[in-house]
């Protein structure tokens, strides 16, 4: 356009047309540049992984049949599961306040001068065992309370861990949808792509030869 232009074939508003569709173009890649990298950090997180994990991904879209439905590998799902089971360990750790302490130590020993034979220059040995049981009676139901507590906090961390695992569902196959789409989608487009080429090859042939205007090459 600026060979033209130089040699008067076009006019000064029909380069600047150019150099907007230019620009457009520049910043439409810029925004498809920056929705790749969105779309990896989406990825990564439905993955589990970190954001800015490297995604390599072998073959082609006919061959990813799939998005990974292992919900195991999401850490919110590990770190609800840990609060669940740290539920169920104190709740079993309440229980025990029910049951009697039970204590059992056994000593042995031996001294000289010998303690039991008037201190003689001798050895002297002794050995003692002994047991204590321990169980509170009465503690106006405050153990009953605690352990009331625990199985809320409980039955709160595996509904919290039930919704979270829906909710991971419902994001699996809103992404397989989203994926067919894209599979759908790119098969469109790759159509009108090669459509497109055509017809502009077909345009700058017109256009060499005199038959077409340069808005039909930019449009």
């Amino acid at each position: 356009m600026k060979n033209y232009l130089n040699e008067g074939i076009i006019t000064p508003n029909t380069l600047l047309q150019a150099e907007i569709k230019l620009n457009e173009a520049e910043l439409m890649q810029l925004k498809v540049r920056n929705g790749l990298q969105l779309s990896k950090y989406v990825l990564n997180q439905l993955l589990g992984r970190e954001f800015e994990a490297e995604l390599k991904l072998e073959g082609n879209l006919d061959t990813l049949h799939s998005i990974p439905t292992n919900k195991d590998v999401r850490p919110e799902i590990t770190a609800l599961e840990n609060v669940v089971k740290i539920s169920k360990s104190a709740k079993r750790v309440a229980l025990g306040n029910y049951l009697p302490n039970i204590a059992f130590n056994a000593s042995y020993f031996w001294a000289n001068p010998n303690p039991y034979n008037g201190f003689e220059e001798e050895f002297g040995k002794d050995w003692t065992i002994g047991i204590m049981a321990e169980m509170e009676l009465f503690s106006w139901n405050k153990r009953g309370f605690r352990l009331a507590q625990l199985e809320h906090q409980k039955r709160a961390a595996q509904y919290k861990l039930e919704e979270a695992e829906e909710l991971i569902s419902l994001e699996i196959i809103q992404a397989k949808q989203r994926f067919n789409e894209a599979k759908d989608k790119l098969s469109i487009t790759a159509k009108a792509v090669k459509q497109t080429e055509k017809n502009l090859k077909t345009n700058k042939d017109k256009f060499a030869e005199g038959l077409a205007k340069s808005s039909d090459v930019l449009d």
